[in-house]
């Protein structure tokens, strides 16, 4: 009895005995999972005296190798492999490969990140050889890439496709896919315009090569992000071969992606030998979320300088915020760089350097209604500092009436010798100075946008200047030289 499946394959049935039937027959017997059996291209001849084998078969793969097998025709124990390009003719191109004992092989000396197929003859003692059966087709996987390495998808992938490329995978009921134009379910990249993603139900790993140095500390990082709150994780780990079994050191354990907004997953590891590691990401997704969705992995050396982490924000107002950080290792000093929403904190922005023991600094001269980004990174050294912490965003306040009012309002020198120059976008309406002791020693009511006080007879110290704007009035330090 032959078992067939859904797709046209060929089968060969042997007549050994010798007969003078004139028919043949065929039975069906059929099961409750399909209703139709489809027979084509039937054909009766003569059994060559060499017979073909069969089932040609594709058992793994390497950048440079590739284990191949068949099952013999009959009982010949010799063979010849043909194999070349995709596309070679095997009557006239391609290499040889001459087999013995049993059906199977190893292509060596293949180049990395090819298509090949194959071909198959018996060849029999004292019966000439059969005919080629094939082609069967594989592929040697790349050249391992050296550290630093980045990947963003956005270049030599295909719209909606597997991940293919120099990528591997082992996958469940579908595969990580990459991605150019869809954005529904929290699919937009994170940079770029190309991410990829994993639809639901499915656990399913990548994997990459990557030529690797004993002892050497490396940081794998990677941003992911679902569109529910539950029901996906990312771990990963690395090994010797791209397939789960051999994921034997972890790297990063199963982390929980909770929300839309990417999120920063990394971890570090060393190896203990030089050579080719695989790099491996599994994504694991339950019914819950459609989609996973990760982009700009990258693999670097391990900074020794530790990043600060959970950057949050208070006391915001209309043009000042306060910034709070985490610190990770021994540093007395970091440098805070902000600007507006999705500048580079690389060629723009604020650079403020930080020395409080508190971990927080203050923003000031901040627009009002503005949405700012926030980077912020350890200086542990005159020569080492650390990456920047995944960057933060808050938005100012809205400005109150008295600084609406006091917005366009200055005052200069400040420390101030003998003259101080006031001026305002409206009336100044009147000007008090007080010592402190709280005793007054100068008043003006100009009514004007523009006055001055002079100061050079009052004594060298601190003094308050109470300015009246439009009815509301505000407190400023000056000081006498």
């Amino acid at each position: 009895m032959l078992s067939i499946t859904s797709v046209f394959d060929q089968y060969k049935v042997n007549f050994d005995e010798s007969s003078t039937d004139n028919y043949i027959a065929f039975k069906v017997t059929y099961y409750a999972d399909y209703y139709a059996v489809y027979l084509d291209d039937i054909t009766w001849e003569f059994t060559p005296s060499c017979t073909e084998p069969s089932d040609l078969v594709v058992d793994g793969m390497s950048m440079t190798t590739s284990d191949l097998s068949w099952t013999a025709g009959a009982d010949e124990t010799n063979w010849e492999v043909v194999y070349g390009p995709v596309g070679f003719n095997p009557e006239t191109e391609g290499m040889s490969a001459s087999v013995t004992d049993t059906p199977n092989t190893t292509l060596t000396d293949l180049d990395p990140d090819t298509d090949y197929e194959f071909y198959v003859k018996s060849q029999c003692v004292g019966a000439g050889e059969s005919s080629l059966i094939g082609p069967e087709s594989f592929f040697t996987f790349c050249e391992a890439s050296s550290v630093p390495f980045f990947e963003g998808f956005e270049n030599g992938y295909v719209d909606e496709e597997n991940i293919a490329g120099c990528w591997s995978s082992q996958s469940g009921e579908t595969e990580w896919k990459t991605n150019n134009g869809s954005i529904d379910n929290n699919r937009e990249p994170r940079t770029g315009d190309w991410n990829a993603y994993l639809s639901y139900n499915n656990n399913d790993w990548i994997f990459y090569a990557l030529e690797l140095t004993e002892g050497v500390s490396y940081d794998l990082t990677l941003y992911a992000r679902q569109d529910k709150t539950e029901g996906a994780s990312i771990s990963a780990s690395y090994g010797l071969e791209n397939n789960a079994s051999a994921m034997t050191d972890e790297i990063i354990a199963p982390f929980n992606i909770t929300n839309g907004d990417y999120q920063m997953v990394t971890g570090s590891f060393t190896p203990d030998e030089d050579g080719v590691y695989y790099i491996g990401i599994k994504g694991s997704v339950t019914y819950i979320p459609y989609y996973l969705t990760i982009d700009d992995i990258s693999v670097v050396e391990s900074n020794t300088c530790a990043a600060p982490s959970e950057i949050t924000f208070s006391e915001i107002t209309s043009d000042s915020a306060e910034v709070n950080w985490v610190e990770n290792g021994t540093a007395t000093e970091w440098e805070l760089i902000y600007g507006l929403e999705g500048f580079n904190p690389e060629t723009e922005g604020t650079s403020l350097i930080s020395d409080a023991d508190t971990y927080s600094e203050v923003l000031t001269d901040l627009e009002s209604e503005t949405t700012y980004d926030v980077y912020v990174r350890a200086i542990c050294s005159e020569d080492e500092q650390s990456e920047f912490a995944e960057p933060k965003s808050f938005t100012t306040g809205t400005l109150s009436i008295e600084n609406q009012v006091f917005e366009n309002f200055k005052f200069y020198p400040n420390p101030v010798n003998a003259q101080l120059i006031l001026q305002a976008g409206t009336q100044i309406e009147s000007v008090k100075l007080y010592n402190m002791l709280g005793q007054s020693v100068m008043i003006s009511s100009p009514n004007k946008l523009q006055t001055q006080l002079e100061t050079e007879s009052l004594q060298s110290g601190v003094y308050l200047m109470k300015v009246s704007l439009n009815g509301h009035v505000k407190t400023f330090r000056v000081l006498k030289k």
